[in-house]
Formats: C-alpha cells, sequence, structure tokens
C-alpha cells in the first residue's frame, strides 16, 4: 500500500486541556496526528524527546509509544488530537479507542495494519503553523458534523499526511514554503481583483492567519506586498510600453485609473504621466 491508495477513515478530533504529569508511555491502536495549539509541551519517543511549543504537528503509527509532558507545570497546554485509520476497513469501531500503557498493549488489536513507509516512523515536525491549521480545520469539521463531514475529513485526513510527509522528505521550513506559495500566487494573478480573502481561500488558510504569518515573515503586510508589487509591474509597463496608461492599469490590478494614480504617488512621489514624459 502507498500514500496514494490511502482512505482515512477519522473515529474522534478532540481537543484537551494538558495540565497532569503523564508518568508511562502510551501506546496507540490507530493513527494519531497531534497539534499544540497552545502552550509548551515535552515529548517523549522511543527515540528521544523533544521540546515542542505551539505550531508543532506529529505523526504516530500504531504501537509507537509515546509520552507528552507538560512543560510549564503553572500552564497547560492544548493539544488537538486527530484520531484515524488509513483505510476504511473497521468502519465498524466508529469511536475512540482507548490506547494502552507498554505493559497491556495488545498487537492483535491493532485496527489498521496496513504499512507505509513513509509512515513507518513518527514524523515529528516544530514550526508547523500551516499543517497545525489543517488539523484545526478537521476539529471544526468533526464537532459541526455537517452533510459529507466523514468525507471531508477523510479528504482532510489525506491532505495533511501528504503535507507532513513532503515537509519531513524536504525539510525545509513550512512558513518559507507557505510565504513562497503566497509570493507566487501574487506573481501569477496580480492583474485579477485578488485581495488577501481570495488568497487565502486559493491556498486553503484563514485569511487573518495567512496575513499574519506573512507579515511576521517579511515585515509587511500581504496587502501593502501586493499593491508594491502591482505598483512595479506598472512603473516597468510605463517605462518599457507606449501602452495608455489606463489600460497599464488595469492590465496590473487597479480598479480605476484614479485609483492607480492615486497609489502611485503615494508610493513614488508623482503620478504616472510624468514617468511616461520623462521616458520621451
Amino acid at each position: 500500500m502507498t500514500l496514494d491508495d490511502i482512505n482515512p477513515f477519522v473515529r474522534c478530533v478532540s481537543l484537551m486541556r494538558w495540565g497532569y504529569m503523564n508518568r508511562h508511555m502510551t501506546v496507540p491502536y490507530d493513527c494519531r496526528v497531534f497539534a499544540i495549539s497552545e502552550g509548551e509541551a515535552r515529548l517523549s519517543t522511543a527515540s528521544g524527546e523533544y521540546s515542542l511549543k505551539r505550531g508543532a504537528v506529529m505523526f504516530f503509527g500504531p504501537a509507537e509509544p509515546y509520552r507528552f509532558i507538560n512543560a510549564d507545570n503553572d500552564r497547560p497546554f492544548m493539544l488537538l488530537t486527530l484520531n484515524f485509520d488509513l483505510t476504511q476497513e473497521r468502519r465498524d469501531i466508529d469511536s475512540f479507542i482507548q490506547p494502552a500503557s507498554t505493559e497491556t498493549f495488545d498487537p492483535s488489536l491493532i485496527s489498521d495494519k496496513q504499512e507505509i513507509p513513509e509512515l513507518a516512523s513518527p514524523i515529528i515536525l516544530s514550526d508547523a503553523d500551516e499543517l497545525a491549521a489543517k488539523v484545526h480545520d478537521a476539529y471544526d469539521e468533526y464537532q459541526n458534523r455537517r452533510e459529507y463531514s466523514k468525507a471531508r475529513l477523510s479528504a482532510l485526513t489525506t491532505d495533511l499526511l501528504i503535507c507532513m510527509v513532503r515537509r519531513a522528505v524536504s525539510g525545509s521550513s513550512g512558513r518559507e514554503r507557505l510565504i513562497s506559495s503566497i509570493k507566487s500566487f501574487i506573481h501569477d494573478n496580480y492583474p485579477k481583483p485578488i485581495n488577501n480573502r481570495v488568497i487565502a481561500s486559493e491556498l486553503g488558510y484563514h485569511p487573518y492567519y495567512l496575513a499574519r504569518v506573512f507579515a511576521e515573515s517579511e515585515g509587511i503586510s500581504l496587502h501593502r506586498y501586493l499593491s508594491e508589487f502591482r505598483l512595479r509591474s506598472a512603473m516597468q509597463l510605463l517605462r518599457s510600453t507606449s501602452e495608455p496608461i489606463e489600460q497599464i492599469a488595469a492590465s496590473c490590478g487597479f480598479a480605476t485609473p484614479a485609483h492607480f494614480t492615486a497609489a502611485f504617488k503615494a508610493e513614488y512621489g508623482c503620478v504616472p504621466s510624468d514617468i511616461r514624459r520623462s521616458k520621451r
């Protein structure tokens, strides 16, 4: 079986306020994705220990032991948990499967014994806000239980797992990949009537989250970046072509020539016609 063949069956998506000391390893009977949504935690696994904070996302397959520890005794952390199988074969178990301790774990009770090379070991990713947002989407879908929720939860989980594997393989920063995707979308679509909401919708994120991540990473608002890119494109056309100013305004995504002229003057201290005259 490969990642192309999976059709996840989601049993539960929960949000837990973790404020107690877990002294023993926990061993799951199903697959699990965790996301730290608030606070800090320590994670113990068979391969070592990790310090985690908001934005960390982890995958554990069946029989992979783990232990979460509250890193700050005065402040519990919030943990999102997505429980699922990789296939729909055990839909008859339509409820949360209680994990076991290492002493009581029974391998014969594993709900889905499919093996996929990319998921053979735990995946632990820090600074993966864009992936944590996907877990939040699954949580919202599970809690609201709308029509076709099971199908959408399966699709969301498939997307999440593929993104986690890609991130683990590439080793690149998830935030850097997101910023690159935003810029690429703007460069390809700036002539169209796009804004923060349109960009977020196309990339599959909440507009406030996308705007915050972009501003934190680039030191400039997403709206400002879009406006500056449009103005630079317009400046290049003014200098290199003889197209009418009204046509340049439209081809660079400005709603009206007046809007273009006002934005241009605010940015460069002159109006577009000044550039055209200097070119002559």
